[in-house]
């Protein structure tokens, strides 16, 4: 019986890799490599594939190297995950060699202090390849073909209204081109069961994937026995297909997230094959859509959130490679660090780079109760859940507080972050959370805004009704829709909306109520967005707002300096506080604070 290989150890002053020679044979024989160790630069493919399940259940035999002192005489087996038995067998050659990186068996997954190493030159294994071959995974061979010609139709038409992929950013880029298209539709009818089986696909949501296809000069997707083509066709087609109808038509949160997966896939490359991040308008996250430039910390811990990841550290790990200048020394890949230490750091970078960063920090129910990870340290660990997380609240128009630039005071313990700031006002009385099943059900929906209607006393007290229903409409839109501002929208758009809220409070029956609801749904569809898993608030100055599901009375409403949101805080022990996140506060978001409004001396909050 074959003894299992033992690696060499790698010298890392050298930049050294492991690299297979994948023997020829048929599809059905078994695996059979040559591991070879070679400096960099060399000339080889590399493998993208999702491993799923990490247990080493199929073996791959390794041959010794004639004239070769590495591995010893005779042969030996390598025990690696099914996933990467396929993965190499779909791409072996039947008469040929075919030298190949690939992460299972080129790195010695044992040894943490190789996986650190090599994690840290990733980046340039993918972009000194040759190419890099997409491995999506098998699927019955009539799926195979209905999704190879929905990309097909999808391209070819893209093609034909885009002067060949010419003008094709600038077509998807564009406000008012993304809405004359999704009214048009398109010209033929789309395989929706094909999209969804496509975006459901684990490759897409694993982020390693994100740094392999940018980094890569070229990217090839294997998708079952027959299907080969151009990865990036594969994405300009079904982002193509979701211009020209609502993301509402996939079925199932899974495939949305693939979307949102490969949306990020996309923006992160440019067309010239360097990695440089796309605008995409909507689909980006809030610092993205301030710095749509920027391949930095600040804008990739976000994106991160979107996939899964297996191992918590890799949040971070994965995405050094694709930041811009110099990293700090606490960001080096470190699997012996604990996964509080890596997010904190990470975190605490981000929020020098940029003030707005701390806009994406989102919790969940028991999250600042736990507090397992510093309550100002982004979960990127975790992979979003549209059923568990809100939406990050969107860019104002203007910079809410136009103070001095936020700086971060020194701190000994790497838990606590100290920010300068005001204290603005304090949370005196809350609504009940918006989640998943009242966002999803008509009739609790209107329960809920009849809750928020009866707090926000402006439209019953106010002598023009019409006004306190237009400040409420943008409270509870947090001032953005479809990527334009409320005061942007046109009348027809707002009029189902006011008609709506004006009809809650009075006699109209509940049917009237719901049809009310349907039409507004209708013709603004994700208005709504901004509210689930958030609950509206009012201060004890009377402001009146729209914050996170975790926020409670006796928070307080803060601006930081340099911020662009006000947050909430919570005081904790010992005269700290925790981050409880961003608030929309109507009536400080223009800039109002700017002005001699009597705000106190600057003073600093101790974050934990």
């Amino acid at each position: 019986m074959p003894k299992d290989y033992v690696y060499q150890d790698l010298d890392p002053e050298r930049r050294q890799i492991r690299l297979l020679e994948v023997l020829p044979d048929r599809e059905d024989q078994p695996i059979r490599i040559h591991i070879r160790t070679v400096q960099l630069p060399a000339a080889y493919e590399t493998i993208s594939y999702a491993w799923g399940d990490h247990t080493p259940s199929a073996v791959v035999e390794v041959r010794s190297i004639e004239g070769r002192a590495w591995p010893p005489p005779g042969s030996s087996q390598l025990r690696v995950p099914a996933s990467t038995q396929a993965a190499l067998r779909r791409i072996r050659f039947a008469h040929q060699s075919r030298t190949v990186w690939i992460d299972a068996i080129s790195i010695n997954q044992d040894d943490k202090g190789e996986r650190s190493q090599q994690v840290a030159i990733m980046g340039r294994i993918y972009a000194s390849s040759t190419a890099n071959l997409v491995y999506l995974g098998e699927l019955a061979d009539d799926m195979t073909v209905r999704i190879q010609c929905t990309i097909a139709n999808l391209l070819t038409h893209a093609r034909g209204e885009t002067d060949d992929l010419r003008t094709y950013n600038c077509a998807i880029t564009g406000t008012s081109k993304r809405m004359q298209m999704r009214r048009q539709g398109l010209p033929f009818q789309i395989d929706i069961e094909a999209v969804c089986v496509l975006l459901e696909l684990p490759w897409l949501r694993r982020l390693w994937v994100l740094q392999e296809v940018v980094m890569a000069p070229l990217s090839i997707a294997f998708l079952g026995q027959c299907s080969q083509f151009d990865l990036y066709d594969m994405f300009r087609a079904i982002i193509w297909w979701q211009l020209h109808a609502p993301i509402s038509t996939l079925a199932g949160t899974e495939a949305i997230l693939g979307f949102r997966c490969l949306l990020h896939l996309y923006y992160y490359r440019s067309e010239d094959g360097d990695p440089k991040p796309r605008p995409l308008g909507v689909f980006l996250t809030p610092v993205q859509k301030s710095n749509p430039s920027s391949r930095s910390l600040d804008a990739l811990l976000p994106t991160a959130q979107m996939f899964q990841k297996s191992e918590p550290r890799d949040s971070v790990y994965a995405l050094l490679a694709l930041m811009e200048g110099k990293l700090s020394s606490t960001l080096k890949p470190d699997y012996t660090s604990s996964v509080s230490e890596t997010l904190q750091s990470a975190s605490r970078l981000a929020i020098k780079e940029n003030p707005s960063f701390l806009v994406n920090i989102v919790h969940r129910a028991g999250d600042l109760e736990q507090a397992d990870v510093a309550s100002w340290a982004l979960r990127v660990d975790r992979q979003i859940r549209p059923e568990l997380d809100a939406e990050e609240l969107p860019v104002p128009h203007y910079r809410t507080y136009t103070g001095p630039e936020r700086r971060l005071a020194d701190e000994d313990d790497p838990r606590v972050l100290n920010l300068k700031g005001h204290k603005v006002d304090t949370v005196s009385i809350v609504t009940p959370v918006c989640t998943s099943s009242v966002y999803e059900n008509g009739d609790a929906l209107l329960v809920w805004l009849w809750q928020v209607i009866e707090l926000y006393t402006n439209i019953s007290c106010s002598p023009d009704p019409e006004t306190g229903v237009q400040e409420l409409a943008i409270i509870l839109c947090a001032d953005l829709y479809e990527g334009r501002y409320y005061h942007e929208l046109q009348e027809e758009e707002i009029r189902p909306l006011k008609t709506l809220l004006l009809a809650i409070q009075g006699p109209s029956s509940s049917a009237h109520k719901l049809y009310l609801l349907q039409t507004m749904n209708d013709s603004t569809p994700g208005f709504w967005s901004f509210v689930q898993h958030r609950r509206c608030f009012k201060t004890m100055q009377g402001r009146f707002g729209l914050g996170p599901g975790v926020m409670q009375a006796g928070d307080i409403v803060t601006v930081l300096s340099g911020a662009e949101h006000p947050y909430i805080l919570r005081a904790v022990d010992d005269g700290q506080y925790q981050l409880v996140e961003a608030a929309y506060t109507h009536g400080i978001m223009q800039g109002e604070l700017n002005g001699d409004l009597g705000l106190k001396e600057e003073e600093t909050f101790a974050l934990v």
